[in-house]
């Protein structure tokens, strides 16, 4: 039983750490977040750290120089940014997980001074998710097993013709595909058109004696 156990949530984390790095679902989140709380293991903290954007209209300032055709030259709290920024510089506060041999992170709280009491990694700018292969069957998979109701959801969302369709980690959006637009899925169109164009008459051009093409 505990070795069942074991190869169950090292399948899992797998899963998870593929998965992870195709979506940005808010559902998947979800699910993430139940299955961390779960069976990760609590490794502390880390801080991101996203760069702030400066406001244009106030250049910075906070502070709104304009002209007014009756009082003149006069100066206004910048009602489009907040003390001179259009975007605040915000830092992040991540719980990191450990699950299997895989790292994990969860938002904790969001911040608008830089938290100097935690010790742990530092993270400059985004976290990026680049799809990987297999990672929408990663997806699927895990959502299935812990999203209540993701078959009908994934099913109205799904179903674009790839055009490498026999890859194994297209199959899934292609079969869907085939079975919501049926005679006029992509491949049947495809036919289709082959076909007329085998049976379509050559169009025969008629050129007068003083205009020859040549």
């Amino acid at each position: 039983m505990k070795l069942l156990k074991a190869l169950k949530l090292n399948f899992l984390s797998i899963l998870l750490h593929y998965a992870n790095r195709h979506t940005r679902e808010a559902n998947f989140y979800k699910a993430k977040d139940k299955i961390l709380t779960k069976f990760g293991n609590p490794m502390g903290f880390d801080v991101q750290f996203i760069e702030g954007k400066v406001c244009y209209t106030c250049n910075g300032t906070g502070i709104y120089k304009g002209y007014h055709s009756e009082c003149g030259h006069y100066q206004d709290t910048c009602w489009n940014c907040h003390e001179g920024w259009f975007k605040r510089p915000v830092w992040n506060i991540l719980q990191v997980f450990k699950f299997g041999k895989y790292t994990f992170h969860r938002p904790y709280e969001r911040v608008f001074y830089e938290p100097i009491y935690l010790p742990g990694q530092k993270i400059n700018g985004y976290i990026t998710h680049n799809r990987i292969r297999f990672g929408e069957l990663a997806v699927f998979i895990f959502c299935l097993l812990y999203e209540k109701g993701y078959l009908k959801r994934y099913y109205e969302q799904s179903g674009v013709w790839y055009s490498k369709w026999w890859r194994i980690e297209n199959w899934l959006s292609s079969i869907i595909h085939l079975i919501k637009y049926k005679g006029n899925s992509v491949p049947f169109r495809k036919v289709r058109y082959s076909i007329s164009e085998m049976f379509k008459k050559p169009v025969i051009y008629s050129w007068g004696d003083d205009d020859l093409p040549f």
